[in-house]
């Protein structure tokens, strides 16, 4: 069993380190340890205090070590072989101060069906929806955001948003809070060409035909009083 040992630099204290699931916080020297873990591969991850940001880091041997993921306490040049009880297995994670910069996701406007040429504004940028009816706002900030959709000759029938719901043709979104970033934040609207019209269910008779079809039964009633007649005279 061996000692794990963060060492946050330089010097920061108050970083939380986590290792397979128990949490610890960097001291005034920027030291978190933890004893009695076994060797081979184990969780770990670090958090920044408030006015820092984390850089970079690395084990041992150099291996790079990232927010999170795993470590493997092992004596890498001899595979197999354990890493020595008696020293620290060390863990150095950089940081510096600064403030993380907020999360940032892409928009995509869907204009539909496949309607090219639509001006997307979002935030008061405007874009125009591509041949297949797609606009894309990128490095869009978490919380509420103005848009509007238009096009000449096209008529907007209904929007959809995300978490919304129905969204009218011009307004306000909000992309909400822990949003993933490898996600689109995805807006749907529905058009309908100008003059366009949906089909009834069953189209009336054209005048034409419905008179033609009056004077056929005129013609046979006519002709059936014709020979009503004739047969009277006999």
């Amino acid at each position: 069993m061996v000692e794990v040992r963060f060492a946050c630099i330089p010097g920061v204290s108050g970083v939380k380190c986590v290792l397979d699931g128990v949490t610890k916080y960097s001291d005034s020297t920027g030291i978190a340890s933890f004893f009695g873990i076994s060797q081979g591969a184990h969780s770990y991850s670090v958090e920044a205090p408030d006015g820092m940001v984390f850089v970079s880091g690395e084990d041992y041997f150099g291996r790079p070590l990232y927010e999170s993921g795993t470590t493997t306490i092992e004596w890498v040049p001899i595979p197999g072989y354990p890493w020595p009880e008696a020293n620290p297995w060390m863990m150095m994670f950089n940081f510096e101060e600064g403030e993380e910069p907020p999360d940032m996701v892409e928009v995509r406007f869907a204009c539909i069906p496949s309607v090219a040429g639509v001006k997307c504004t979002l935030d008061g940028v405007v874009k125009y929806s591509d041949s297949i009816g797609i606009c894309n706002f990128y490095d869009i900030a978490i919380g509420d955001h103005s848009y509007s959709v238009e096009k000449e000759g096209w008529q907007f029938v209904s929007g959809y948003a995300p978490f919304i719901g129905s969204i009218p043709q011009s307004g306000t979104i909000l992309i909400p809070a822990g949003w993933p970033t490898a996600t689109p934040f995805g807006l749907e609207f529905n058009f309908t060409e100008e003059g366009e019209e949906p089909p009834d269910d069953e189209e009336p008779p054209e005048i034409s035909d419905t008179l033609g079809k009056i004077g056929a039964v005129v013609g046979v009633l006519s002709f059936l009083g014709i020979l009503a007649d004739s047969a009277r005279r006999r």
